[in-house]
């Protein structure tokens, strides 16, 4: 599936790949070496963002349709989506 080329994508240290010219990853630091203060400072400003992410990730997986199979029609999977997405905003 590709990406439309003005969406960013925001990938963490885990991810090695590059899906497009838009993608960003934090710095890593060098071997034997450090990181300078502005590379410091935007991975602070990464992280803020991406813990948000991930929270509402965990949120989403307590409905257990993340982490299992799904196992009912395929065709009824976005409406499932689209009601965990409204208890989850619900919750915030």
């Amino acid at each position: 599936m590709a990406i439309h080329p003005k969406i960013r994508v925001e990938g963490d240290l885990g991810y090695q790949g590059k899906i497009h010219e838009n993608s960003k990853v934090p710095h890593k630091k060098p071997k034997n070496g450090e990181l300078t203060k502005k590379q410091k400072r935007q991975n602070k400003r990464f992280r803020k963002r991406r813990v948000r992410i991930e929270h509402t990730n965990r949120r989403c997986k307590c409905f257990r349709i993340v982490k299992e199979t799904y196992r009912n029609h395929l065709r009824h999977i976005e409406e499932v989506w689209i009601i965990v997405c409204g208890l989850v905003n619900m919750n915030l």
